[in-house]
């Protein structure tokens, strides 16, 4: 009987050495500092809205982007609250419809989940917004050609007794050109900051919530995950709402999704599209008649007004008509 040498092929694996590789497996597992992020909460939630980054080199690749982008946000929007069971729906947000959250959990929550409010991007101060209107982009290459146009006519009245003044009159032209588009263009941006100030002044402020068995009123930006709800005739809705309860209940979406007539809400699951269903209403939008009541499923920049308002901040801004008339005449001017 022979016996198997080490570099014969056995049938029958090492027992020794899968010991040694799953001690050597279960070692690196257990000192290995990286840790997969799911993007997800303990509770199955989305923490944060994340974009995969995609090349905007060309044309083509920028309309593949924004095509990408859409289906992106249609993912993102991809709401599957309103299809759960109630009871489900409760356990799982650790609330009762009665009682509602304990303050003890209002806190914790709000600590791992932030304040009820939609980011916004850092804006930077009037005057470097004017000074970039100004001097940025084009404006530069004109404000160059002036300074060209002064120092020829310099030179040359250091050499000539007689100048004419051409190089005076297309330098002081050129400095006027630039003054009126920049200022214009810096009017028009700031009537789209006064505008979203304005949308900001709409927004939600108060809220009626149950906590601890005890109706009480709060401000919108301290609700939370899994709070109960009680949405009366002119409130303002201050997150996304599960509905269980309602009578004769409608809200007017207009701020969501332009919908000019209000629309009857029921604590009934008709849709798969969560933005078609009668169970759910969300952030910003008003209560018009009627009494509802229901349980926080998102807030802050989770929702879906939030998530809008990441993507088009994110999403790269078309250009205007009227700002690519300009664009043009400066092109030609320079």
């Amino acid at each position: 009987m022979s016996n198997i040498t080490p570099y014969q092929y056995s049938d029958h694996p090492n027992e020794e050495g899968m010991e040694s590789q799953d001690e050597h497996d279960a070692y690196r597992m257990a000192v290995e500092n990286t840790l997969y992020d799911d993007n997800r909460t303990a509770i199955g939630q989305v923490k944060s809205v994340r974009r995969v980054p995609v090349s905007r080199s060309t044309g083509q690749a920028s309309k593949l982007t924004e095509m990408y982008d859409i289906e992106f946000l249609r993912q993102e929007i991809n709401i599957e609250d309103h299809k759960i069971p109630l009871h489900d729906l409760f356990n799982r947000l650790l609330t009762d419809p009665n009682t509602g959250l304990a303050e003890q959990q209002v806190r914790a929550i709000e600590q791992r989940d932030g304040a009820n409010i939609i980011s916004s991007p850092m804006e930077a101060p009037t005057w470097v917004r004017f000074c970039k209107n100004i001097f940025g982009g084009f404006s530069f290459l004109l404000w160059l050609g002036a300074l060209l146009c002064f120092a020829h006519y310099s030179i040359e009245s250091g050499i000539h007794r007689e100048v004419p003044s051409d190089n005076l009159v297309l330098g002081f032209a050129l400095i006027v050109v630039v003054l009126i588009t920049g200022t214009f263009s810096f009017v028009q941006e700031n009537k789209e900051t006064e505008m979203k100030a304005a949308f900001d002044r709409m927004l939600p402020e108060k809220a009626t919530v149950i906590r601890d068995g005890v109706e009480c009123e709060v401000d919108a930006k301290n609700l939370v995950l899994g709070d109960i709800v009680i949405i009366n005739a002119g409130d303002q809705i201050a997150a996304d709402i599960r509905i269980f309860d309602t009578k004769n209940f409608k809200v007017d979406n207009s701020t969501l999704n332009g919908e000019s007539e209000p629309q009857w809400r029921s604590a009934e699951y008709t849709h798969e599209n969560a933005l078609m269903t009668d169970n759910l209403v969300f952030y910003s939008t008003f209560c018009v008649e009627g009494w509802a009541k229901g349980i926080v499923i998102n807030t802050g920049d989770l929702t879906v007004v939030g998530r809008l308002a990441s993507y088009s901040i994110e999403h790269d801004r078309k250009e205007t008509p009227i700002s690519k008339e300009v664009s043009q005449f400066m092109h030609i001017v320079s």
